[in-house]
Parts: C-alpha cells; sequence; structure tokens
C-alpha cells in the first residue's frame, strides 16, 4: 500500500524572498520608529488628522510586528494587509506633499537651468562665467530698471561617515535666503543633513557674520 507524506514543502526561494523582504522592511522602517520615537512623533506623516500618536503606532505595527509574523510563518496573508495599507496612506501623504510642493513653489512664469545631462541641482555645474549670458536669452523676464531677473544659487552635497558608529552623513546646502521657523531670523543659506535615515532640515550661514 502507498503512503502519501502530506507535510507541506518548503519553496526555498520564496522563503528567502519572504524572509529579506520582512528583515529589510524590520531594519529600515520599524526598528528607526521604535528606537526614535519620540523623533518620529515630531515627523511622521498625519494625512488624516487623527494626530501623531494615531498614525505612529499603526506604522510600528505593520512595520514591527507584522514582519515577525511574516518571517515566524503565522498568519502571513494577514500580516501582510497592514503592510499594504501603511504602504497605501505612504505613497498617497508623498503624493499630496509633490503636489502642495509643486503648488506653492513653481508657477509658469519660474524655471530652473541646469546643465545638460543633468538630472537634478546638486550634480548640474554652470560656472560663474555663464551667467551673463543666460541673462541675456531671449524670455528672460526684466524688472523696472532693465535688470534680469535671474539668481545664482550654490548647491552643494557633502558626504561623510561618523568616526562613533561608521554611519553614513550627508550635508547639502543651497544658498538661498532661509527663514528660521522659530525664530524668524533670516540666513544665507538651507541646509539638510542626513544621518543614516534621519533628517534634519534648518537654514545657516557660510560664515561668522562680521560685526
Amino acid at each position: 500500500m502507498k503512503q502519501n507524506d502530506a507535510s507541506p514543502r518548503i519553496d526555498p526561494g520564496l522563503f528567502f524572498l519572504r524572509l529579506t523582504g520582512s528583515l529589510l522592511l524590520l531594519y529600515v522602517h520599524g526598528l528607526p520608529k521604535v528606537l526614535h520615537f519620540s523623533e518620529e512623533l515630531t515627523r511622521i506623516e498625519d494625512p488624516f488628522g487623527f494626530g501623531p500618536y494615531a498614525s505612529l503606532i499603526p506604522a510600528i505595527v505593520a512595520e514591527v510586528i507584522c514582519p515577525l509574523l511574516i518571517i515566524a510563518g503565522v498568519y502571513t496573508r494577514l500580516a501582510c494587509l497592514p503592510i499594504i495599507a501603511v504602504l497605501l496612506v505612504a505613497m498617497l501623504a508623498m503624493g499630496e506633499g509633490f503636489q502642495a510642493t509643486l503648488n506653492n513653489t513653481g508657477d509658469d512664469t519660474t524655471a530652473i537651468v541646469l546643465r545638460g545631462g543633468s538630472q537634478a541641482e546638486t550634480n548640474s555645474v554652470i560656472t560663474r562665467e555663464q551667467v551673463p549670458t543666460l541673462s541675456t536669452l531671449p524670455g528672460i523676464s526684466r524688472d523696472g530698471e532693465g535688470r534680469p531677473l535671474l539668481s545664482p544659487e550654490l548647491s552643494q552635497v557633502v558626504n561623510l561617515v561618523s568616526k562613533s558608529d561608521g554611519t553614513d552623513v550627508k550635508l547639502s546646502f543651497q544658498r538661498m535666503t532661509c527663514q528660521d521657523d522659530m525664530s524668524g531670523e533670516a540666513f544665507d543659506a538651507k541646509v539638510n543633513l542626513t544621518i543614516g535615515t534621519r533628517q534634519y532640515h534648518g537654514c545657516g550661514n557660510f560664515g561668522a557674520k562680521q560685526p
């Protein structure tokens, strides 16, 4: 009499995808929210207006508890639902943020000139000698005194490594008027600092102001 082995077979490929995907979600998104809970409360998106706690707690459940359930193979399909929901909310919030940025900072009369082949301001190089040439191009608006409405700006990115733990640190600054939200003081540059997965935004000066 032939006996059939009814024990489930584990597909190595699917198990590898389930394990690596869950670990990446846990390490990149879940653990930083738990380890830096207070800081994440000030940065978490709140698209529905429920408050930071009501937005952060579900995100931690979806990005910490659910990956652990998927790794263990317990309620795997149900554990995927909160993850999908959080990703959809994040995508909608990101789309609304991009739209708000475009509406508030751009219009049909403003243009950014980049070097040919550049995809962003950070990898575009336009020399000072080229600025007068740009000011003579047709289509450049002028003020009441005939001066071209052209603003050459400096944008620089500095990549560093933290000596304490080897974390990647990226500092970018852009020469433009930046007003501090708390003090209302105006500074010479807009500064973005990224340490690992944490991001900080602020204003600064290129050098000490002379009295």
